[in-house]
């Protein structure tokens, strides 16, 4: 569930000096207007004022121009001053710390999230000469079930006098580090509707990350409640459950897959404060791993090198779910790279989850480990083709896996061809 982000709206801190302000009282005595200008100098105060609450963090600094402003209204002119006209801003940023609650449809978080930083505009006010615009710098997470975005907003001056345009130095944020996050469990709230109760489990989720500007770190924390609400009219929900037993029976072992039946016994705490004992199972689970027939290749050489060998997960998706069982499916791949062509066989194995809502257990399971492979090149005859000569050969690979107290193998062989 994507949560819409709150622009939260800034007003700039501006302080100007040293402009002329200048009044109309009759059609003769029409405002001067700036004709000419020229920017003489600007900076910026080395000093950020922080003030940390408990809402955040406000930081303040000064940025300042110094501009040579014509003035014009037919047929005299003036200069402001031989010095210019110096105008000064005072920038605020508040870093405030991010609280809000999202409504998930499961805890699955899928992994380690996606992150990615975006920069954007919120407001530009205007006071006389001087532009200040909102800025924000998005640090946004995303995961399977939900996701946020750190809104970090800064402040940009310029000046523009319709003929002398200048952007005022401003400090911006660099050096973003993700300190992480966690999750700790909360108490459930049950709601009293007209309809019956409904039960929300929630977590805690915590994330910080932190930020420099002018050489001085500062923290920026999310606490977002994630809520999951179970729509239940029943005392009989299950509000806790604590494991009591577990193991694997039913194993049936072949050479290339082993099917299982996994088990757990659980102590289950109801709405209503009534317990109970219950033994959940997930049948026939099954790992194996797979190799098969290749299409023949043509090699430049008998020189077959292998450079390296290594197991890669695909993918993991539930292919049931029943009574709070829960079996998921993982798809991996072992892959053998030689220097002329590469090898894989694909490799998979079940586990099984008891989830019930609030609590979550996972059943023993067996996976795949311990993996060899070996391989060798046979020579099968010579042949002719277009007026040159090739050698037939076969090359073969065995691959070997642990699998519980069994031993999955497969092959992946193919015809070679081979200049002589």
């Amino acid at each position: 569930m994507k949560r819409k982000l709150f622009w939260y709206a800034m007003a700039a801190a501006v302080i100007l000096t040293g402009m002329n302000v200048l009044t109309s009282c009759s059609k003769d005595d029409e405002p001067e207007v700036i004709i000419k200008s020229e920017v003489m100098d600007f900076g910026i105060d080395n000093k950020v004022t922080a003030k940390t609450t408990t809402e955040g963090t406000e930081l303040s600094y000064d940025t300042w121009i110094i501009v040579n402003q014509v003035f014009g209204q037919a047929p005299a002119t003036r200069s402001s001053s031989d010095n210019g006209t110096r105008i000064a801003v005072t920038l605020t940023n508040k870093l405030q710390n991010l609280n809000s609650e999202i409504q998930v449809d499961d805890f699955e978080f899928g992994g380690e999230p996606a992150i990615s930083i975006s920069y954007g505009v919120m407001d530009v006010l205007r006071d006389g000469y001087i532009n200040v615009s909102d800025s924000v710098m998005l640090y946004s997470v995303e995961y399977d079930n939900f996701s946020f975005s750190f809104e970090i907003p800064y402040k940009v001056a310029s000046y523009d006098d319709g003929y002398s345009r200048q952007v005022l130095p401003y400090y911006y944020y660099s050096n973003v580090v993700d300190k992480g996050s966690c999750v700790t469990d909360m108490d459930i709230d049950v709601q009293n509707t007209e309809k019956g109760q409904n039960v929300w489990v929630q977590k805690l989720y915590t994330h910080k990350i932190s930020v420099e500007l002018q050489e001085q770190n500062y923290d920026v924390t999310a606490n977002i409640i994630l809520k999951k609400c179970l729509n239940t009219n029943s005392e009989t929900t299950v509000v806790s459950c604590e494991l009591i037993d577990s193991g694997i029976s039913n194993v049936q072992n072949a050479d290339d897959y082993t099917t299982y039946t996994s088990w757990i016994t659980v102590k289950q705490t109801m709405l209503s404060g009534t317990s109970q004992e219950k033994t959940y199972t997930a049948d026939a689970l099954l790992g194996n791993v797979s190799g098969g027939l290749l299409p023949y290749k043509r090699l430049q050489s008998k020189n077959i090198v292998e450079q390296k060998a290594y197991l890669l997960e695909l993918n993991k998706g539930t292919i049931s779910a029943s009574n709070f069982v829960y079996v998921n499916e993982i798809k991996s791949r072992y892959i053998i790279e030689y220097n002329m062509f590469t090898i894989d066989f694909d490799i998979m194995h079940q586990e099984a989850v008891y989830d019930d809502g609030i609590s979550v257990l996972a059943f023993p399971f067996l996976r795949h480990s311990d993996f060899t492979h070996t391989n060798n090149l046979n020579y099968f005859g010579d042949f002719d083709e277009d007026g040159a000569s090739f050698e037939e050969h076969w090359f073969f690979n065995k691959l070997s896996s642990k699998f519980g107290n069994a031993t999955h193998t497969a092959t992946r062989d193919f015809q070679a061809i081979i200049p002589k």
